[in-house]
């Protein structure tokens, strides 16, 4: 696969600005990963009441992996999403900013 173009179009780039976001909205938020655990998504997002969702960020149109997709199923029920976008990334965010269990 050839790199992007553009870095709003990069994985990576998704991911810096919605932890940028994240960090001025009052999240914590940490690169998350699993020792001899693979495909686990790439960042907890934990709210200002506790709530905990993670966040598996793609390039622009690509979906979670056969593996990624296994994985999410194997973590019962928590709140996992994919983002290719940094507008999908904020809403999710805004979302659950004061949800609570």
């Amino acid at each position: 696969m050839t790199e992007p173009k553009y870095p709003e179009h990069k994985e990576s780039y998704i991911e810096k600005k919605v932890g940028e976001y994240a960090k001025a909205i009052g999240y914590f938020h940490a690169k998350f990963r699993s020792v001899n655990n693979r495909a686990v998504p790439d960042r907890l997002f934990i709210n200002r009441v506790g709530v905990t969702i993670y966040i598996e960020f793609k390039r622009p149109g690509l979906v979670a992996t056969p593996a990624q997709q296994r994985k999410h199923k194997q973590m019962n029920g928590a709140p996992i999403f994919v983002v290719d976008n940094i507008p999908e990334g904020r809403r999710i965010l805004d979302l659950y900013l004061d949800w609570h269990i």
